[in-house]
């Protein structure tokens, strides 16, 4: 089976399923072209943490969850300085916290960040569609179009809003972070949402916090190891400080990774039913797409574990796609649940 053929076939367990794909460079076909001016255009995942973010001691996850800046403040020694590493919406959250908290925050942005103002979530060509049309129109509007389009629509859309104000993002560039606004064609918010779950920022202020020196930055480094006074960057440079908050993700990207978890251990007694790493070992791959485009795994059923439903995204797509996949528990439990198509027709 090549790494494009989606004809489920026998898949063996322990392999995933479905293949996946890239959705800028396998699934993207390019939009037809618009004369200029005949258009004037005028939000996982979940909360396990990676491996890194479980040194974070209890007493500053308490604070987090409170949202209590005193509590934040009273985790870290007299000097009260805090490294945040990552430079996604997780770790501007927290360096606002930190700011407002009293503490000399220092961000270190190991690679080029995606992004984008608030305000153009909630365009009303995007998310403001929400306070024009009545909910039930909106979710059919944002909903109904696959992710091949998807995507390149509200790239078309944010580079469009981006090209009005080019220099909104050189301070944050001058101060040292490595942005990447909208009109850069590298990024593109289906990719950065399906497929990294991740990885980028939606401007809601943080980032003038850095423009304006009040957060330093630390940027196109990471961190190698630590010293008794902090960390070691990749260029050499140490950098001193009395806390370590790593901003560094989640783990739970891929429900095959998680399950286990939520499962528990098998029951010595039950042998004739399938345990927890039987189930694991058929479940799909969540997120990403495949061949076709289509995310993966989520709101649709698995090829060789029956029964098995996984429910994620934002509140919009859980309120969209509960719909169809209650509407397919239920056939299936009356046994009136067709197969499913699992065929991809080869391109013309």
């Amino acid at each position: 089976m090549s790494s494009m053929d989606s004809s489920p076939g026998v898949v063996p367990l322990g392999v995933e399923w479905p293949p996946k794909a890239d959705l800028r460079k396998d699934v993207y076909k390019p939009l037809p072209m618009i004369p200029l001016g005949t258009i004037n255009p005028s939000e996982i995942i979940g909360d396990a943490p990676t491996i890194q973010a479980k040194v974070v001691i209890d007493a500053f996850n308490n604070a987090l969850f409170d949202n209590d800046v005193k509590k934040l403040a009273s985790c870290f020694y007299t000097e009260q300085s805090v490294a945040i590493i990552g430079s996604a919406n997780t770790a501007f959250d927290i360096i606002q916290d930190c700011h407002a908290a009293g503490l000399r925050t220092t961000m270190v942005a190991r690679s080029p960040t995606y992004v984008y103002p608030y305000e153009y979530v909630v365009n009303p060509h995007g998310f403001g569609v929400y306070d024009n049309l009545p909910l039930e129109v909106a979710d059919r509007l944002m909903y109904t179009l696959p992710p091949t389009l998807d995507g390149q629509f509200s790239h078309g859309l944010f580079s469009y809003l981006a090209s009005q104000e080019p220099d909104r993002y050189l301070p944050l560039a001058k101060a040292g972070f490595p942005v990447l606004d909208s009109r850069n064609p590298s990024v593109d918010i289906q990719n950065i949402l399906v497929e990294r779950g991740g990885g980028h920022y939606v401007d809601v202020g943080g980032t003038n916090l850095i423009s304006e020196g009040k957060v330093a930055v630390r940027g196109r480094v990471e961190p190698v190891g630590y010293t008794e006074t902090g960390l070691r960057l990749s260029d050499g440079s140490v950098l001193d400080t009395d806390a370590v908050i790593w901003c560094t993700g989640f783990a739970d990207k891929d429900v095959r990774t998680i399950a286990l978890g939520v499962l528990g251990e098998a029951d010595p007694d039950m042998t004739d039913v399938l345990g927890p790493k039987d189930i694991v070992a058929r479940l799909d791959a969540t997120w990403g797409v495949d061949a076709e485009g289509e995310v993966r795994g989520v709101w649709k059923r698995h090829l060789r574990m029956q029964n098995y439903w996984v429910m994620g995204g934002v509140i919009q797509q859980q309120r969209w796609w509960s719909r169809p996949m209650a509407q397919q528990i239920k056939l299936a439990l009356e046994g009136d649940l067709p197969s499913a198509y699992r065929d991809t027709p080869e391109p013309n």
